[in-house]
């Protein structure tokens, strides 16, 4: 516990640091002082780094310290990274995904629909789109995030996810799927993006037995899985 507690304190020292030499946005030319006060304050985020504790909340808390101090000097990916580790420990940690959405849309100025999947963003070679007030993903990143088994068959046309006991098939243009058999009445079809078929991620994932929220403000989609009490996978 005592171990935390320098390492918080250590963060707002930087902070302090940080906010008092006005580095909330990088300077255009800075000065060689400046340059050299600015050499500490990484110096001291790098005792930071080196200090986290191990594993679980306290070093969640930890990392979020650390991303409001890279924040502070204009380290925006830096900042990025420190929070995303946050949510490796904790995926269900709001408070750090509306850090990554400020950080998102404020400094890194991100245009596109940010989408986690438990504590992780999917790599996407095609971005998130809106069809009809509906967020459609490419159906292997999503699947793929919730650790689930996923299949094209290119004569159907058809998409087929398998987790655990529950089985979902989507059929490209059609707005009819089925779950374990079942028919579902779709609100927006499977479709086509540059080659790349999406699918309706809200239905995907509640399917699959995860919860689903937006973040307006954000505009975030966050998929949590029910099933992880602690942050593990």
């Amino acid at each position: 516990m005592r171990r935390v507690s320098r390492v918080v304190a250590l963060a707002l020292g930087v902070l302090l640091l940080a906010t008092s030499l006005g580095y909330a946005q990088p300077a255009a030319a800075p000065g060689q002082k400046a340059e050299e006060t600015l050499d500490q304050v990484m110096g001291r985020i790098a005792q930071l780094h080196e200090n986290l504790p191990p594993k679980g909340k306290d070093r969640s808390k930890a990392l979020k310290a650390l991303a409001d101090a890279y924040k502070q000097v204009g380290k925006a990916e830096e900042a990025v990274a420190a929070l995303e580790e946050a949510l490796a420990e904790d995926p269900k940690d709001v408070e750090a995904y509306k850090g990554l959405g400020r950080l998102f849309r404020e400094q890194l100025r991100h245009q596109e629909i940010l989408v986690y999947v438990k504590g992780r963003r999917p790599q996407m070679d095609v971005p998130p789109v809106i069809r009809e007030g509906r967020t459609l993903i490419p159906f292997r990143a999503l699947a793929q995030g919730l650790k689930a088994e996923v299949s094209w068959d290119p004569e159907t046309k058809t998409v087929t996810v398998v987790k655990g006991d529950v089985t979902v098939v989507l059929t490209l243009g059609e707005t009819t799927a089925y779950v374990n058999g079942e028919p579902v009445e779709l609100g927006v079809p499977a479709t086509l993006v540059n080659n790349r078929t999406m699918v309706p991620l809200r239905f995907i994932a509640q399917a699959l037995r995860a919860n689903v929220d937006w973040d307006a403000e954000n505009e975030m989609v966050i998929v949590t899985d029910p099933a992880d009490e602690d942050g593990s996978d």
